[in-house]
Order: structure tokens, then C-alpha cells, then sequence
């Protein structure tokens, strides 16, 4: 009879930022740069995928949230414009000459 005598694996330890930074500055410094570059690709998404209401508050606030990736701004452009359009088709058929008020 054969006994195998293995040792169990001991987890790694995860790789910290400060740690990287030290012992890999090159991959750090890679990760950064490629991080940059996402994000300026999400916000420029984001404007093009809004375009049509560029600088509205709302597109502004989703450009710059870190997060809603264009497909997202997209939509909430779209309904923000189909929510202005049913408050001036009120509006104008009520006769009211008040214009919804743009955040």
C-alpha cells in the first residue's frame, strides 16, 4: 500500500494596489493608462449615444458618473425626451403657454 503525503495549497494572498505599485510599477502604471482609456471611451459613448440632447443635465450627470454605460444613456435620454413631449402635448392641449422647465 503506497501513503502520498501531499500539502494541502495555502491561499495566495490577494495582490494589493500599494503592493503592485511597489513590486510591479510597469503593470501598474499599464493598468492606469488602460483604465483611462475605458473611461474616456464610456463618456464619449455616452455623449454619442445622447447626442441629441447633449448638455442636458441628465446626459451630463450620466457622462460623468463613473458607471452608465452608453446603451443606459441612451435609454434615459430617450425617455426623458418622450417624458418632455407628453408635458407639452398637455400643455398645448390645455392652452397652458407654461413650458416645462428643463433640469
Amino acid at each position: 500500500m503506497r501513503f502520498s503525503f501531499r500539502k494541502t495549497p495555502q491561499p495566495v494572498p490577494p495582490l494589493t494596489k500599494a503592493q503592485l505599485e511597489r513590486e510591479h510599477p510597469q503593470i501598474a502604471d499599464a493598468l492606469r493608462a488602460e483604465g483611462a482609456s475605458l473611461e474616456r471611451e464610456r463618456v464619449r459613448g455616452v455623449y454619442l449615444a445622447a447626442s441629441y440632447v447633449t448638455l442636458h443635465p441628465l446626459v451630463e450627470r450620466l457622462m460623468f458618473d463613473g458607471r452608465t454605460p452608453p446603451e443606459a444613456a441612451a435609454l434615459a435620454a430617450v425617455a426623458m425626451v418622450q417624458a418632455e413631449a407628453v408635458i407639452l402635448a398637455e400643455a398645448a392641449r390645455s392652452g397652458s403657454a407654461t413650458q416645462p422647465k428643463r433640469h
